[in-house]
């Protein structure tokens, strides 16, 4: 179990923006919203939350380590995805 380091969803949100920014900085581009694996964007829990950041956090940092893009889905695939 992750430790509950955001005690609201805002706190979270803020700490996404925050990764988001970090990645964008380092890549000189925006970054993809078309990711999925972190968490359910329909029913998140602010447990999973927090556990969803860990791992994003994880993955952006490997990437800027590695200097790797995180490769997000393909757009004519993402557009057959029902949310």
């Amino acid at each position: 179990m992750v430790e509950m380091r955001f005690k609201n969803f805002d706190e979270f949100c803020q700490a996404v923006r925050d990764l988001k920014l970090e990645y964008e900085k380092h890549f000189d581009t925006k970054f993809s919203e078309r990711i999925i694996g972190w968490w359910d964007p329909l029913n998140l829990t602010l447990e999973e939350a927090n556990e969803g950041n860990e791992v994003m956090k994880r993955d952006v940092y490997a990437a800027v380590e590695t200097n790797t893009e995180i490769e997000s889905i393909p757009i004519k695939l993402w557009n057959q995805i029902i949310f």
